[in-house]
Formats: structure tokens, C-alpha cells, sequence
């Protein structure tokens, strides 16, 4: 059969729509008409380039596409348009605590309460906790917004984590305890505080709960390796290795799997990275189900473009960019015709490529030691993580001696430390947000995404050509 968009990767297509109506709609604040329109030509430019011999066929699928597309983007922009109604100036309710952090000069608490998900501002040391049952009352405000383009935008933050409006709370109490992940999450988290040593701490907090360690978070900061440390489709892809590892000969294995994964997911606390690869792996175990092995890059846009359906405001989530970015870069690198010593060598260099431009808008720069770290933090986690919880876990569990144990791994988290900074003296620059960078980042992610939709070789140069001539006209 031959090899087109619509045949080899249909799900690029409302991918591609609904990022670029929510880029024009949504931040550029285009009109909804000429967003629509730019939205939907754009991938059936696309289509049509990559397409050489169309065919009835082809026809159809397009058609179908077309009408969920087109019925995706009334959702989303119903989503981003009817988020202005102003809320009512006082709150009270009675609701769970999903999570709780540091925020500024205080602290905020997520709330799925009777009045919906809300951000309560709190003062500092307020004690609240993951799983608690609170009854509060305060003065509703509005998000701030950012004043600047790139700049941090409050309300886009809290928006992608489902919350309509923020609560500056006059009273609270604390009412019982709730049973489930967020309580789980908190309680598991308080342990691994007080049982193990401090970097082992850090990385199983990371790993295990989403919680960040100020000293671990700077370290892979500078080396370029910050991701290793956000619950991602790593930590999942580790995850599902040790359940098909060690769960054999069991009828239902896979749904066994499947339900390892999300209690894993959810215990972490649900990061948008983290659900794109459950959903991911979901589309692969189905497929081997029904005896079919899919196209990890078509899973990869389906599974970004569900999740825009279910919660629109996740684009202007940095964590889903960078994650959507390096997955789809990894898995059209891995539909690509190269052998395997060559994809292996170009894996690292292209996912900080991805990510690159993200990272330097949003945060300044981006270090070059990454390019080098990653060849060995990749390999070298997947085996420190899933060795670390097993030494952490006599600890954890109160067994006698279980601390020497943690020892261990806090030995090897140590050495790993030491390396990471050896590789800065070798490697201690960085580079900031640049029109080159741009343009090498939308030139070769195009190149591969091309060929990984089917496009051929010739093809795939010329849509990346396009693609650098009309960067070079906008910037």
C-alpha cells in the first residue's frame, strides 16, 4: 500500500489543527473566523504535499478527519471563549485537597470542591495536606495574567490543572481525611521525607509523588536533564518494563499491566506527561489484543490530541508541550528507515532539539551539557530509579536495617551527582532563545515528522523548506 499522511499518521491531522487554532485563538487572539480557517488549511496543505497518488480511499479518510476536526475546534473554542464569566465574590464550600505547595510568599492548595476545582490561597505553613477534607470561605479573584509575551501566565497554569478561579481564604478547618490517591500521595510522601536520606528522598519523591527537591531539581537543571525528574512517559515506559517483567503466565496480563500503570499514574499524581504515555501504552496493548502493532507515532498524536479534547487549556501547559515535543521527535525518529545504531545516536541530540526553543523562551536558556548528559542519564535511570525504590523500600516499610539499604542508593545517586558535574566543566555553556534556534528546531522536526506521516524523502526536504521560509517571514 502506499504510504500517505492519511494512511501512515491520520491523528497528525487534528493534532496539527487544534495546536494551531489554540496558538491564533488562544494567545495570538486572531478572529475565531480567520483561526478556523488557517487551522484547517494548514494540515490539508499538509496532507495534500505529503500525498503523491491519491485514491477513493485517501477521499474518505479525509472526509472523516475533516468532520471531527472541524466538530474538535467548536469544542475548544467554546472551551477558550466561555472562560470569562465572572465568578461569585464570595466563596464557601466544603471540598478535598488534591494538592498542596509553596507559592510565592505563601501557600495554595488545590481544592475539587462543591463549587468546582478551585485554588485556595493560604498563608504560609497552613498545614494543609493531600487527601484532607476541608470546609473554608473567602473572597474569590480573578488569575493574574502574564504581562509580558513568554512571560509566566498564572491563569493559563491553573487552568490546564482543571481550576476556574482562585479563593483568598478567610477561614478554613480541616474536617477528616478523604481515602484514594491524593491521600495516598500525601502519606507516602511524608514517609519517604522522614525514613530516607536526602538525595534518595529527592529523586524517590520525584519518581514516586511529582514532588520537586529544590537541590536534585537546580543539579539537572544545569545539565540539561530536568525531565528525568517530571513523572513522564520514562517513568511509565520503567513502569511497564518491571510489570511485564515480573507478571507472567497470568491470563489477564495486560489488563493486569494497564491497571499497575494508572494506580501509578494517579499516585504521581496525574502530570499531563504521564497520562500521554498510559494513554500511549493503552493504544498498544489494545492493538496487540487485537493482533495489530500500530504506529507509535500516530499513537503519540492521538493520544496529544484526545487529551486537548478532554482539557483544551493543556496546550498552554509547558510540561504537555515539552513532553508532546520529545515524544513526537523520539517516535518519528523511530518510524524512519535508519538502523538502529544510527537512531540510537541521534535520539538524545534530537529530543533536546525539540524541547530546545520551549526551554530557552520559557526559562532564558538552554545548556548545551544535555547534549552530552542524556546519552548517559537515560540508560542510567532507567536502571537508578526501579534499584533505588526496591533499596528504599525495607526503609520505607520499617524493617531492621532498611536504612542500609537506602544507604546504598544514596551512594549511587551521589556518583551519579559527581558525574553530572564533570560533565559541566567539560560542556558549561548554554545558549538562549535565537532565531536560529527556531529555525533548526521547525527544519528538522518538519524533516522527520514528514517522514514519519509518510511523506517521501524528497518530499519531507521540500516541506521542511516551506517551513524555514515561512519561519524566516514571521520572525
Amino acid at each position: 500500500m502506499h504510504r500517505t499522511p492519511l494512511s501512515q499518521s491520520p491523528a497528525f491531522v487534528p493534532l496539527l489543527s487544534f495546536s494551531i487554532f489554540s496558538a491564533l485563538f488562544g494567545t495570538y487572539e486572531y478572529p475565531l473566523a480567520l483561526a478556523f480557517a488557517i487551522s484547517l488549511l494548514a494540515p490539508a496543505g499538509w496532507v495534500a504535499l505529503g500525498t503523491e497518488r491519491p485514491n477513493r480511499s485517501s477521499l474518505q479518510i479525509a472526509a472523516v478527519l475533516l468532520v471531527l476536526t472541524l466538530f474538535g475546534l467548536l469544542y475548544i473554542s467554546s472551551v477558550i471563549s466561555g472562560n470569562d464569566d465572572e465568578p461569585p465574590r464570595t466563596i464557601q464550600g466544603r471540598g478535598m485537597v488534591i494538592s498542596s505547595r509553596r507559592w510565592g510568599r505563601g501557600d495554595v492548595a488545590l481544592v475539587g470542591s462543591d463549587a468546582g476545582v478551585l485554588v485556595l490561597r493560604l498563608d504560609p505553613g497552613s498545614g494543609l495536606r493531600g487527601g484532607d477534607i476541608v470546609e473554608f470561605s473567602g473572597v474569590s479573584v480573578r488569575f493574574r495574567r502574564a504581562d509580558a509575551p513568554g512571560a509566566f501566565d498564572e491563569r493559563l497554569y491553573w487552568l490546564a490543572r482543571g481550576a476556574s478561579c482562585a479563593v483568598t481564604v478567610s477561614s478554613k478547618r480541616v474536617v477528616g481525611r478523604s481515602f484514594g490517591p491524593a491521600a495516598w500521595r500525601s502519606a507516602l510522601s511524608r514517609r519517604i521525607s522522614e525514613v530516607l536520606p536526602p538525595r534518595t528522598a529527592g529523586y524517590a519523591l520525584a519518581s514516586l509523588t511529582g514532588e520537586r527537591d529544590e537541590i536534585v531539581s537546580e543539579l539537572h537543571r544545569l545539565s540539561g536533564t530536568s525531565h528525568i525528574l517530571a513523572v513522564s512517559g520514562f517513568h511509565v515506559g520503567i513502569v511497564f518494563a518491571a510489570c511485564w517483567f515480573f507478571i507472567k503466565g497470568f491470563k489477564f496480563r495486560l489488563y493486569a499491566i494497564s491497571v499497575a500503570i494508572w494506580l501509578y499514574v494517579f499516585l504521581a499524581g496525574a502530570p499531563p506527561s504521564s497520562i500521554r504515555a498510559a494513554f500511549m501504552i493503552e493504544l498498544m496493548i489494545a492493538g496487540r489484543i487485537a493482533g495489530r502493532f500500530g504506529n507509535y507515532f500516530n499513537s503519540a498524536c492521538a493520544a496529544g490530541s484526545m487529551m486537548l479534547l478532554v482539557n483544551p487549556w493543556l496546550f498552554w501547559d509547558i510540561g504537555w508541550r515539552l513532553s508532546m515535543l520529545a515524544v513526537l521527535a523520539l517516535a518519528s525518529l523511530a518510524s524512519t528507515g535508519l538502523g538502529w545504531l544510527a537512531k540510537s545516536a541521534l535520539a538524545c541530540p534530537l529530543a533536546w532539539l525539540a524541547a530546545s526553543v520551549q526551554v530557552a523562551r520559557s526559562f532564558g536558556s538552554v545548556p548545551l551539557a544535555g547534549l552530552i548528559a542524556n546519552y548517559l542519564s537515560l540508560p542510567a535511570f532507567f536502571v537508578l530509579f526501579p534499584a533505588s525504590w526496591c533499596l528504599s523500600l525495607p526503609a520505607l516499610l520499617g524493617v531492621p536495617g532498611g536504612n542500609a539499604a537506602s544507604a546504598i542508593a544514596e551512594f549511587l545517586f551521589e556518583r551519579w551527582e559527581v558525574l553530572s558535574l564533570n560533565i559541566l566543566v567539560i560542556c558549561p555553556w548554554e545558549t538562549g532563545f535565537s532565531i536560529w534556534l527556531v529555525l533548526s528546531c521547525v527544519s528538522v522536526l518538519t524533516y522527520f515528522f514528514a517522514c514519519a506521516s509518510g511523506f517521501s524523502r524528497e518530499r519531507a526536504i521540500l516541506a521542511a523548506g516551506i517551513n524555514f521560509a515561512g519561519v524566516c517571514l514571521l520572525l
